[in-house]
């Protein structure tokens, strides 16, 4: 937008699948994107010191990422300066097919979310972050990849 030009050697565009670093590269129509055979779920908890599990969690402090066993890979972590902080959590799972794409996102999230919470124990801290998390705030997609040119 400012119509800075830099010259550099590499680009790495780490922005998904409806990458705006593909599309400034002319790459997106090029190279179909390939489903991976994973999904994800990933959950917003907006003002995470306003709920006492997240602050008081040992192992959620501000600054660290946890990854963890599950059904899939599971990852926290804190995002947002001070007065906007967000509590992120993350879990892929393997599938033979991603889900449907939908207009609204919350539509029909968390009665899929249902199926991989039960591999979960009810002692896993999934269960609390699916109880905190907003209907809208909670995501569900396929992951996506594209083979180099």
């Amino acid at each position: 937008e400012s119509g800075r030009q830099d010259l550099v050697d590499l680009v790495i565009g780490a922005d998904g699948i409806n990458s705006s670093v593909s599309k400034l590269l002319n790459i997106e129509d090029e190279i179909a994107p390939i489903y991976s055979g994973a999904n994800i779920f990933y959950g917003k908890i907006p003002n995470p010191d306003g709920h006492e599990y997240l602050r008081g969690h040992p192992i959620f402090t501000e600054g660290s990422v946890t990854n963890g066993p599950g059904t899939g890979e599971f990852i926290v972590f804190h995002t947002g300066a001070e007065d906007n902080k967000t509590f992120i959590w993350a879990n892929t799972y393997a599938s033979n097919s991603p889900p449907p794409k939908r207009e609204d996102w919350s539509e029909g999230n968390f009665h899929e979310l249902k199926d991989i919470l039960l591999k979960y124990p009810t002692s896993h801290p999934i269960h609390k972050f699916a109880e905190l998390t907003g209907e809208s705030d909670l995501l569900h997609f396929g992951l996506y990849y594209r083979h180099p040119a």
